[in-house]
Parts: structure tokens; C-alpha cells; sequence
């Protein structure tokens, strides 16, 4: 499974139930995934990496409790690969566990 699509199949069950970050956590884990997009040299390939990085659309949602959570994993855990614009691997999983332990 690719990087971003992982981080998609984490992210937006939390986003569709109204998930979101704590004042800074939210705006800090798309800040990381924009810097690693802004990396690639292709104008192309760095447009769709920017537009592949999951957003929440509601501003007074980035305050939610589960949103906060959520991208405090993203945040702690994204290891840029320089290459393709997006999370590591391995950086990936970690968010994808992080945020698999806030339902238990």
C-alpha cells in the first residue's frame, strides 16, 4: 500500500467523523507534509503530492479532541522521503498505529 494511501485509509475515518488537531498539531503535520512536497523538482508531481495531503475543510474542527490526537501522530511520527514528497514507510506505520491506538 502506498505512503499517502495509508495515510488516508488512517486519517479520514477520523476526518469524516469530525476529527481534528490541537491548536498547532494540525497546521504543524501539514506544515511537515507541504515542506516534503515542496521538495520535488517536477511542478507537476510536487501539485498532486500537495493536493494528496489530507485537510480538514472545517477550521473549528482542528481543535477537536480526536483531531488533535490524530495529527499529533502524523506530526510525531513523519519522516519525509525526499523522493516521492511523502511519508517514509516506516514513518507511515507509526502514524497508522498511533492513530489505531486512539480508538482502543
Amino acid at each position: 500500500m502506498s505512503t499517502a494511501l495509508l495515510t488516508c485509509v488512517a486519517l479520514l475515518p477520523l476526518l469524516a467523523c469530525g476529527a481534528g488537531a490541537k491548536k498547532g498539531s494540525y497546521k504543524k503535520a501539514v506544515g511537515k507534509q507541504e515542506q516534503c512536497c515542496q521538495g520535488l523538482q517536477d511542478d507537476k508531481t510536487r501539485s498532486d503530492c500537495m493536493a494528496s495531503i489530507v485537510r480538514i475543510g472545517d477550521e473549528s474542527s482542528e481543535d477537536h479532541k480526536l483531531n488533535e490526537a490524530t495529527f499529533r501522530c502524523v506530526e510525531r511520527n513523519f519522516v519525509c522521503e525526499p523522493q516521492t514528497g511523502r511519508a517514509t514507510q516506516e514513518a507511515s506505520q507509526k502514524a497508522y498505529d498511533c492513530i489505531s491506538d486512539l480508538s482502543n
